[in-house]
């Protein structure tokens, strides 16, 4: 997952925050970041925006589901991730989009 230049600090700031006994916090955190390594092999292929929002829009939820994490998260923690990778990563802006739509 590519962080979005000048964020590291505050998303290890943010990933620290989420550490717990339990690791409720860690699986989301690992979770986005499978997700996005999936979807971003893609993405760095295309390199027109409105295509990758596209591209998002048709496959981001299929490929969620392809991660080892996926089937054991809560509904919230899913939200969470897409909170993290729109807030971090390089194509969060896409991903918004992408499902919003």
């Amino acid at each position: 997952m590519e962080i979005l230049d000048g964020l590291e600090e505050s998303y290890m700031e943010h990933k620290k925050l989420n550490e717990d006994e339990a690791g409720y916090g860690q699986y989301i955190f690992e979770f986005a970041n499978q997700w996005a390594d999936l979807m971003e092999s893609e993405l760095d292929q295309i390199t027109d925006k409105n295509s990758r929002i596209e591209f998002l829009k048709q496959n981001a939820e299929e490929l969620a589901k392809k991660t080892p994490h996926y089937d054991g998260l809560s509904g919230y923690q899913y939200d969470c991730a897409i909170h993290v990778l729109v807030s971090y990563w390089k194509y969060g802006v896409e991903l918004r989009c992408g499902l919003m739509n």
